[in-house]
């Protein structure tokens, strides 16, 4: 793998071009259109995406932002080749804590466009990925049906099919179907989606309730579920307010660090879900 300094232009300049965050900008920066850059250079950029992998193989900030400004110039240079490898990266990036992939990639993923639904349902689909890189996968197939909405019916097709299989314990990620599913309007799954909740499989802090999801989809029902489930005893990756904190020792440090992680990544996506919801009001 090329060091920073191997890199020519326009590749070199992803090395300066200041920190990732925002701030108060509303938009992107157009990375193709100020660096230049082309589809000569998806092989380079996704060689700087890898990099993220390992933080042996960055540079001082603010250069290591580098892999992040090269992903997003993926994203607008529509580039197929990358999706496998944004994909590869994203179980290791889970178990590291990470949650830059969980807020980003998705939108990559949309840019890219149609091309990328089959590798994403099949990632999707694969339950030996983690919770929430497949809810990564499937917030991009989302965004490419909100961006490209003549792949509307084939990506509503891949998430009704997955909402349809009741997979127990992926609460989260069952309820991000369902928050999908009814921003597409999708009634087609209506179905499906209620079996979801009659199993009770959907974690409704995600999604709302069956009555609210039902109300959204302007449908009936089948009379399979309730409106208002009682709350579940299955256990929540966090604390309520005002708990006494929980103290871990040993290896349990690491279930904690676990925990805390997928909280944070929960509620981060939970309020993607509830801007989305509040727009359709």
């Amino acid at each position: 793998m090329n060091k920073p300094w191997q890199y020519p232009p326009p590749l070199d300049r992803l090395f300066t071009f200041g920190d990732a965050e925002f701030g108060t900008q509303k938009e992107m920066p157009d990375y193709v259109g100020q660096l230049g850059l082309t589809r000569e250079h998806v092989q380079a950029l996704i060689e700087i995406v890898r990099m993220w992998e390992d933080e042996d193989s960055l540079p001082d900030s603010p250069a290591d932002s580098a892999p992040i400004h090269a992903w997003r110039a993926l994203g607008q240079l529509r580039a197929i080749e990358a999706v496998e490898p944004l994909l590869a990266m994203q179980n290791r990036l889970d178990e590291e804590r990470d949650d830059w992939y969980l807020g980003e990639f998705a939108e990559v993923f949309g840019q890219i466009g149609p091309a990328a639904i089959h590798a994403l349902a099949a990632y999707l689909a694969d339950d030996i990925n983690g919770e929430f890189p497949r809810v990564s996968a499937a917030e991009g197939l989302f965004q490419i049906a909100k961006q490209h909405p003549e792949s509307r019916d084939e990506v509503v097709g891949v998430l009704g099919r997955q909402i349809a299989q009741c997979e127990e314990g992926a609460y989260d990620l069952n309820g991000f179907l369902v928050s999908h599913l009814v921003e597409l309007k999708a009634t087609e799954t209506a179905e499906a989606i209620e079996r979801a909740f009659a199993a009770q499989v959907v974690e409704d802090d995600v999604c709302g309730t069956w009555g609210r999801v039902r109300q959204d989809l302007g449908v009936a029902g089948l009379g399979l579920a309730p409106d208002t489930p009682p709350r579940p005893t299955r256990p929540s990756l966090g604390r309520a307010f005002g708990d006494p904190p929980i103290v871990f020792i040993g290896d349990d440090r690491d279930r904690q660090r676990t925990a805390e992680k997928k909280a944070k990544a929960k509620r981060k996506q939970q309020e993607k879900a509830r801007k989305r919801n509040r727009k359709r009001r």
